[in-house]
């Protein structure tokens, strides 16, 4: 079984570098006007989105959609035009010029929306249409991850605008040294913020508890104080009918 494993090993990377079955390889080397493999990719020196792509010797120049790299170090079952940020250019520094719709500034990509105090809103484009989306409460869409984050992470949010809550100037320890997370309750039951170096994160208690600024935690929202209003009450179980017993009158 162990001369098995090895023997795969070995024909798999024989086949990744001879290029077994027809597979388009991607070649890091940028492009010298022949093909060195009967099928395979290369990068244009001067243009982060053109690359050439070798089909049974044939080259044929390719341009990614407006928006999208070409990416030199993709996989040979990856699509080659991928988002900025999972590319590296490198020196190949030219790109084709935008084709901004009335919705996106380009054909494909995800772009922020709204100014630093409206983090959650960001705009994902394809082929030119644009799809409104939001981050789930508390978060910033991050431009440079394409991820909702920490607003606090996000250069271009500003957490205590967007968040509307200031953290206290006040040491609070309880625990935590330093610089640490400190609690802290909002007007809302349901609602509290973590200070991380005087920086707010918004956290959201699940439905029917709260947070108890005693514990540092959520609790049953009938278990702390002024908050019992939000507790779930069990409704009432529903009397069983079984078909057996219906009479229906004719």
């Amino acid at each position: 079984m162990k001369h098995f494993s090895v023997a795969v090993l070995l024909i798999a990377f024989f086949c990744y570098q001879v290029d077994c079955g027809g597979r388009k390889k991607v070649q890091e080397e940028p492009w010298k006007g022949s093909c060195l493999e009967k099928n395979a990719r290369y990068p244009v020196a001067d243009q982060c989105d053109r690359y050439v792509e070798c089909t049974d010797g044939e080259p044929e120049e390719k341009l990614c959609s407006d928006g999208l790299l070409f990416n030199d170090r993709a996989g040979v079952f990856t699509f080659p035009c991928q988002y900025p940020i999972d590319v590296d250019c490198g020196t190949r520094s030219g790109r084709q010029a935008p084709q901004a719709t009335e919705e996106c500034a380009h054909q494909f990509g995800y772009f922020k929306l709204g100014d630093e105090s409206e983090c959650q809103y960001f705009l994902n484009c394809a082929d030119g249409r644009g799809y409104k989306l939001t981050c789930p409460i508390g978060l910033a869409f991050n431009p440079e991850t394409y991820q909702c984050d920490w607003p606090d992470l996000v250069t271009a949010c500003n957490p205590e605008a967007y968040l509307r809550y200031t953290c206290p100037p006040e040491t609070r320890e309880e625990g935590f040294g330093p610089g640490e997370t400190k609690f802290y309750r909002s007007d809302d039951c349901q609602r509290y913020f973590l200070c991380n170096n005087g920086r707010p994160r918004l956290h959201v208690c699940g439905v029917g508890a709260a947070f108890d600024e005693s514990l540092n935690r959520c609790e049953a929202a009938q278990n702390v104080t002024g908050c019992e209003h939000l507790a779930v009450t069990e409704e009432p179980e529903k009397p069983i009918i079984h078909l057996k017993t219906l009479k229906i009158n004719n």
